[in-house]
């Protein structure tokens, strides 16, 4: 049996994380274990020591990156990016 991947969510906006975790629930290998707007990020980091932390399109998450660097390496952060303009 495979080892189940822990991720938590981070990012300001409930609804882009409510999405995220919903499209990540048709993984059976990925628990989302918990989620956190970037004030409340680091102590969801350090309760739930996630293996992933996946961050929100956010000037923050490259702060919040440095931070995860320095205090828990074997934590892989990974970044998501929305380009919001229209494609013609």
């Amino acid at each position: 049996m495979e080892k189940m991947i822990n991720l938590v969510l981070v990012g300001n906006h409930i609804l882009m994380r409510a999405g995220i975790r919903s499209l990540l629930g048709a993984f059976d290998l990925i628990h989302v274990s918990g989620e956190a707007g970037y004030e409340e990020c680091v102590v969801t980091i350090q309760t739930f020591q996630p293996d992933i932390v996946l961050l929100g399109p956010s000037w923050l998450s490259i702060i919040l990156l440095l931070q995860i660097d320095r205090r828990y390496s074997p934590v892989l952060p990974a970044g998501l990016y929305i380009n919001h303009r229209r494609h013609s």
